[in-house]
């Protein structure tokens, strides 16, 4: 699979190192990805000349994959078939040091520390055919896969993994419309830093001042007190 690597898809993914990571960025930037990916079959490799029409375009008449996110699919919509949706899943996070020890000032009046957090993306393929769910959940793999070092670098993330791609399996549409559908989930998942906290010790020396003591010495100046 290639990756994209045209001027506007590269200045794209180098802004992506100016957002704050959470779960909508991260749902916008696969989003973004995956539209890229999808639309051009050049992109597909193997699968070139077997999913040629399963291209996105910005123009509704032209579009024969719906890619959007999770919270847009609709059961009972065929129109969006086949399909690819993005989601994330929870995020967790955890505190950990930099640098896996603990960093502590020079002084030794305070200490630092961050808080990563933790997800998964969920990239869920529909197709009326097993074969063309498996066959869009196998090109997303590829994609990401072949995108993972890129992403890291410019997305400064911690780790970024494939970590599984479901087998094709059936469902039904609803129960009062029981069309048969399939779907394929390729699931990634990733970390990065939320936030950096530095805590100060009370002990750290604030104020510094200095006393100075004087003592003053006269000698009589009249010569009248002076005994001749």
């Amino acid at each position: 699979m290639s990756a994209p690597n045209t001027p506007n898809n590269q200045k794209l993914l180098e802004g992506f190192a100016d957002l704050i990571l959470g779960p909508v960025s991260l749902r916008r930037i696969f989003l973004l990805l995956t539209r890229i990916h999808y639309s051009d079959p050049a992109h597909y490799g193997e699968f070139k000349d077997k999913m040629a029409k399963f291209v996105w375009s910005q123009k509704d008449t032209e579009r024969k994959l719906f890619i959007d996110y999770d919270y847009n699919y609709r059961p009972t919509n065929l129109e969006q078939r086949p399909a690819i949706f993005i989601g994330t899943d929870a995020v967790s996070y955890r505190r950990v040091v930099i640098d896996n020890a603990r960093n502590v000032t020079d002084d030794n009046s305070g200490t630092s520390s961050s808080y990563a957090a933790e997800t998964s993306i969920i990239v869920r393929h529909i197709s009326m055919t097993p074969d063309e769910a498996l066959a869009l959940g196998e090109m997303t793999a590829m994609f990401y896969s072949g995108m993972r070092k890129n992403l890291m670098q410019q997305m400064k993330l911690h780790a970024f993994d494939l970590v599984n791609q479901s087998s094709t399996k059936p469902f039904l549409r609803t129960s009062e419309e029981p069309d048969q559908q399939f779907i394929c989930d390729t699931i990634m998942r990733l970390s990065y830093i939320h936030d950096w906290t530095t805590s100060w010790e009370s002990h750290r020396v604030k104020t510094i001042s200095f006393e100075a003591a004087v003592t003053g010495f006269s000698m009589p100046s009249n010569q009248a007190d002076i005994v001749q």
